[in-house]
Protein backbone atom coordinates (compact mmCIF):
# COMPACT_ATOMS: atom_id res chain seq x y z
CA UNK A 1 0.00 0.00 0.00
CA UNK A 2 2.56 3.07 -0.87
CA UNK A 3 2.02 6.42 -0.76
CA UNK A 4 1.64 7.00 2.97
CA UNK A 5 3.88 8.70 5.14
CA UNK A 6 2.43 6.77 8.35
CA UNK A 7 2.10 3.26 8.72
CA UNK A 8 0.36 2.29 12.28
CA UNK A 9 0.53 -0.78 13.70
CA UNK A 10 -2.60 -1.73 15.87
CA UNK A 11 -0.98 -3.63 18.44
CA UNK A 12 -4.13 -3.50 21.11
CA UNK A 13 -5.35 -6.33 23.06
CA UNK A 14 -1.38 -7.60 23.26
CA UNK A 15 -1.32 -7.72 19.25
CA UNK A 16 -4.78 -9.18 19.54
CA UNK A 17 -3.29 -12.34 21.62
CA UNK A 18 -0.49 -12.85 19.50
CA UNK A 19 1.48 -11.75 22.84
CA UNK A 20 3.86 -8.78 22.72
CA UNK A 21 6.99 -6.58 21.84
CA UNK A 22 8.86 -9.37 19.39
CA UNK A 23 5.20 -9.04 16.79
CA UNK A 24 5.63 -4.68 17.47
CA UNK A 25 9.33 -5.17 16.42
CA UNK A 26 8.68 -7.35 13.70
CA UNK A 27 5.90 -4.76 12.21
CA UNK A 28 8.29 -2.00 12.86
CA UNK A 29 10.98 -3.69 10.98
CA UNK A 30 8.85 -4.29 8.60
CA UNK A 31 7.88 -0.60 7.67
CA UNK A 32 5.53 0.47 10.23
CA UNK A 33 6.46 3.90 11.93
CA UNK A 34 3.81 4.14 14.63
CA UNK A 35 1.84 2.62 17.01
CA UNK A 36 -2.06 1.92 17.70
CA UNK A 37 -3.48 0.85 21.12
CA UNK A 38 -6.90 1.03 22.88
CA UNK A 39 -5.56 1.69 26.55
CA UNK A 40 -3.19 3.66 28.52
CA UNK A 41 -1.81 0.53 30.07
CA UNK A 42 -1.41 -0.89 26.78
CA UNK A 43 0.50 2.29 25.93
CA UNK A 44 2.46 2.46 28.79
CA UNK A 45 3.80 -0.76 28.43
CA UNK A 46 4.53 -0.54 24.53
CA UNK A 47 6.22 3.01 25.67
CA UNK A 48 9.00 1.13 27.74
CA UNK A 49 10.25 -0.92 25.23
CA UNK A 50 9.68 1.37 22.58
CA UNK A 51 10.96 5.06 23.88
CA UNK A 52 10.95 6.87 20.77
CA UNK A 53 7.61 5.57 18.24
CA UNK A 54 4.25 7.43 18.09
CA UNK A 55 1.84 5.93 19.94
CA UNK A 56 -1.95 6.69 19.37
CA UNK A 57 -4.41 5.45 21.84
CA UNK A 58 -7.56 4.74 20.56
CA UNK A 59 -9.68 4.70 24.17
CA UNK A 60 -10.21 8.43 24.94
CA UNK A 61 -8.41 8.80 28.55
CA UNK A 62 -9.68 10.19 31.62
CA UNK A 63 -8.59 14.36 31.98
CA UNK A 64 -6.98 12.88 35.52
CA UNK A 65 -4.78 10.95 33.02
CA UNK A 66 -3.67 13.20 30.47
CA UNK A 67 -0.65 14.30 32.29
CA UNK A 68 0.50 10.97 32.31
CA UNK A 69 0.17 10.79 28.62
CA UNK A 70 2.44 14.14 28.23
CA UNK A 71 5.10 12.74 30.18
CA UNK A 72 5.16 9.12 28.20
CA UNK A 73 4.82 10.78 24.79
CA UNK A 74 1.35 9.11 24.20
CA UNK A 75 -1.29 10.55 21.57
CA UNK A 76 -4.32 10.74 22.64
CA UNK A 77 -7.93 10.18 21.15
CA UNK A 78 -10.85 13.09 21.41
CA UNK A 79 -14.36 12.19 20.25
CA UNK A 80 -16.67 14.66 21.73
CA UNK A 81 -16.47 18.30 23.30
CA UNK A 82 -16.02 17.47 26.47
CA UNK A 83 -12.89 15.38 25.68
CA UNK A 84 -11.68 18.29 23.66
CA UNK A 85 -12.12 20.60 26.73
CA UNK A 86 -10.60 18.61 29.02
CA UNK A 87 -7.48 17.90 26.55
CA UNK A 88 -7.19 21.75 25.06
CA UNK A 89 -5.35 23.44 28.46
CA UNK A 90 -3.03 20.41 28.62
CA UNK A 91 0.56 22.20 27.11
CA UNK A 92 2.22 19.11 25.60
CA UNK A 93 -0.49 17.03 24.68
CA UNK A 94 -0.48 15.27 21.51
CA UNK A 95 -4.92 15.08 20.24
CA UNK A 96 -6.36 13.29 17.35
CA UNK A 97 -9.64 13.66 16.39
CA UNK A 98 -11.50 10.84 16.04
CA UNK A 99 -14.07 11.47 13.33
CA UNK A 100 -17.50 9.66 12.88
CA UNK A 101 -19.04 9.21 9.00
CA UNK A 102 -22.34 7.83 10.69
CA UNK A 103 -21.93 4.47 12.27
CA UNK A 104 -19.20 4.28 14.86
CA UNK A 105 -20.62 3.21 17.71
CA UNK A 106 -17.43 4.83 19.48
CA UNK A 107 -18.59 8.26 18.94
CA UNK A 108 -16.92 11.34 17.40
CA UNK A 109 -18.60 14.26 15.23
CA UNK A 110 -21.09 13.53 12.39
CA UNK A 111 -22.19 17.40 11.98
CA UNK A 112 -19.95 20.13 10.86
CA UNK A 113 -21.04 22.24 13.88
CA UNK A 114 -20.00 19.48 16.16
CA UNK A 115 -16.64 19.00 14.16
CA UNK A 116 -16.10 22.39 14.19
CA UNK A 117 -16.45 22.86 18.08
CA UNK A 118 -14.08 20.20 18.47
CA UNK A 119 -11.57 21.45 16.35
CA UNK A 120 -11.83 25.35 17.50
CA UNK A 121 -11.36 24.30 21.20
CA UNK A 122 -8.35 21.77 20.47
CA UNK A 123 -6.76 25.14 17.91
CA UNK A 124 -7.55 27.73 20.55
CA UNK A 125 -5.53 25.78 23.31
CA UNK A 126 -2.22 24.73 24.89
CA UNK A 127 -2.46 21.20 23.32
CA UNK A 128 -1.17 20.09 20.17
CA UNK A 129 -4.01 19.28 17.57
CA UNK A 130 -1.45 16.12 15.68
CA UNK A 131 -4.15 14.25 13.12
CA UNK A 132 -7.56 13.17 13.20
CA UNK A 133 -9.00 9.45 11.71
CA UNK A 134 -11.84 8.01 10.72
CA UNK A 135 -12.83 4.28 11.46
CA UNK A 136 -15.19 2.56 8.94
CA UNK A 137 -17.44 0.63 10.33
CA UNK A 138 -18.81 -1.72 7.40
CA UNK A 139 -15.82 -1.73 4.81
CA UNK A 140 -17.55 -4.68 2.72
CA UNK A 141 -20.41 -2.35 2.17
CA UNK A 142 -19.55 0.36 -0.25
CA UNK A 143 -22.65 2.26 0.16
CA UNK A 144 -22.22 2.43 4.02
CA UNK A 145 -17.99 3.38 3.24
CA UNK A 146 -18.75 5.78 0.61
CA UNK A 147 -21.51 7.55 2.78
CA UNK A 148 -18.76 7.91 5.38
CA UNK A 149 -15.96 8.95 3.66
CA UNK A 150 -19.04 11.88 2.28
CA UNK A 151 -19.83 12.38 5.45
CA UNK A 152 -16.07 13.00 7.10
CA UNK A 153 -15.60 15.02 4.01
CA UNK A 154 -18.37 17.48 4.46
CA UNK A 155 -17.80 18.21 8.22
CA UNK A 156 -13.80 18.94 7.52
CA UNK A 157 -15.12 20.98 4.93
CA UNK A 158 -13.45 24.17 4.56
CA UNK A 159 -11.38 23.16 7.57
CA UNK A 160 -7.07 23.10 6.64
CA UNK A 161 -6.60 19.32 7.42
CA UNK A 162 -2.79 19.95 5.59
CA UNK A 163 -1.89 21.21 9.23
CA UNK A 164 -1.87 18.51 10.95
CA UNK A 165 0.53 15.82 10.80
CA UNK A 166 -1.62 12.47 10.52
CA UNK A 167 -4.73 11.95 8.10
CA UNK A 168 -5.96 8.52 8.15
CA UNK A 169 -9.29 6.99 6.88
CA UNK A 170 -8.12 3.94 6.09
CA UNK A 171 -8.15 0.69 8.06
CA UNK A 172 -7.30 -3.43 7.72
CA UNK A 173 -10.84 -3.57 6.37
CA UNK A 174 -11.21 -0.41 3.68
CA UNK A 175 -7.11 -0.36 2.68
CA UNK A 176 -7.43 -3.26 0.45
CA UNK A 177 -10.83 -1.93 -0.93
CA UNK A 178 -10.48 1.62 -1.88
CA UNK A 179 -8.42 4.39 -3.51
CA UNK A 180 -6.19 6.34 -1.02
CA UNK A 181 -7.51 9.75 -1.17
CA UNK A 182 -5.18 12.52 -1.84
CA UNK A 183 -5.71 13.99 1.37
CA UNK A 184 -4.81 11.20 3.46
CA UNK A 185 -0.94 10.46 4.90
CA UNK A 186 -1.71 7.62 7.15
CA UNK A 187 -3.26 4.57 7.29
CA UNK A 188 -3.89 1.87 10.11
CA UNK A 189 -3.35 -1.50 9.94
CA UNK A 190 -4.66 -3.86 12.44
CA UNK A 191 -6.60 -7.09 11.24
CA UNK A 192 -4.93 -7.52 8.07
CA UNK A 193 -1.47 -7.59 9.82
CA UNK A 194 -2.98 -10.52 11.89
CA UNK A 195 -5.37 -12.54 8.97
CA UNK A 196 -8.37 -11.13 10.71
CA UNK A 197 -11.52 -10.40 8.39
CA UNK A 198 -8.90 -10.21 5.87
CA UNK A 199 -10.94 -10.95 3.12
Amino acid sequence: YPGYEYYMAVVKADCYGYRGNRVVQAMLDGGANCLAASLLEEGLILREEFPHIPILLFTPVPKAQLPLCVQNNLWVTVANIQQAQDAANVSGLHVVIRANGGSDIFGGPTTRDGFEQIWNTLIAGECTLTGIYLHSYNAKDTQDTQQEYDTFERITAGVDLSVLKLISLSNSLSLPRYDKKPYCNACRLGNILYRIESD
